[in-house]
């Protein structure tokens, strides 16, 4: 099952924003992880910033 770890912070955002297409993503922040469990990250996501128009 995939699952997205992020910050504490990102939680909230991250689990609305993907909720309608993906509802059954699991978003987890690092203090949730339990210690038996060792993560193996795939890939990672961004969000650049990028020059406005003027």
């Amino acid at each position: 099952m995939p699952v997205v770890l992020c910050s504490e912070q990102a939680r909230f955002l991250v689990k609305n924003s993907t909720d309608r297409e993906l509802p059954d993503l699991a978003v987890i922040s690092v203090p949730e992880i339990v210690s038996e469990v060792i993560p193996e990250a795939v890939g990672m996501i961004r969000i650049e910033d990028t020059p406005t128009e003027q």
